[in-house]
């Protein structure tokens, strides 16, 4: 069996188990936070459907922070 979810259920899901994690995640809002990057399957979900990016049975899902400095 196939399962498909978009990325906001996952982090949803992701958000019920580590609620202090969400919060760094996404905003009040529910989005995206600025300095974080989400990929799947090593894709940036930015230059694909963004938040509604389908997330499959299987997938890798990497959260990172932006790092800048100077």
């Amino acid at each position: 069996m196939t399962v498909e979810v978009v990325l906001p259920g996952l982090l949803d899901a992701l958000a019920a188990r580590h609620p202090v994690l969400e919060r760094r995640i996404r905003d009040e809002a529910g989005a995206l936070r600025r300095f974080v990057n989400v990929y799947v399957d090593g894709d940036d979900v930015r230059f694909s459907a963004g938040a509604q990016t389908p997330v499959h049975d299987g997938a890798v899902v990497q959260v990172l922070p932006s790092v800048a400095g100077g």
